[in-house]
């Protein structure tokens, strides 16, 4: 299995725990649940590792989380991460345009591929990750 897919499903479990204990926690107007507490630390703490991983591989230069545009959290070259989170927002929502425009579904990635540079974005309900490459890294390679 491609590594990042399997990194990405995990996380998407995690999601899916503190998605539901977030909407159990609203639907009885009760006050944060230990589980809640629990299943939102164990969503962070997958991002922050993957993110950690990501960065430490050939040819990429960085990787962060974003939330609104905002930066999160990062590893590597940190050259200008808060700018390039405000624009990936600007990526993501327009390519979620494109793909409720042509029926394709959610978006789940998107790429921006520039002379010297290239960044893969990944959706993942209220937080965006970002990799930051050289335009000639083989992200396929690189992330399996």
């Amino acid at each position: 299995m491609h590594w990042l897919a399997g990194q990405l499903e995990i996380i998407n479990q995690l999601k899916g725990q503190y998605q539901q204990h977030t909407y159990v926690v609203a639907k009885e107007g009760a006050s944060v649940t230990p589980l809640l507490k629990e299943s939102k630390d164990a969503f962070f703490l997958a991002l922050h590792r993957l993110v950690e991983d990501i960065s430490k591989r050939p040819g990429i230069i960085a990787c962060f989380i974003s939330n609104e545009g905002l930066l999160v959290e990062s590893h590597g070259v940190q050259d200008d991460l808060e700018g390039l989170a405000a624009m990936s927002q600007l990526a993501i929502n327009s390519a979620g345009k494109i793909c409720d425009s042509l029926n394709l579904g959610p978006l789940q990635q998107t790429i921006v591929v520039g002379s010297m540079k290239k960044v893969a974005l990944f959706s993942l309900g209220e937080v965006e990750v970002g990799i930051l490459s050289l335009t000639n890294t083989n992200l396929s390679k690189t992330l399996s």
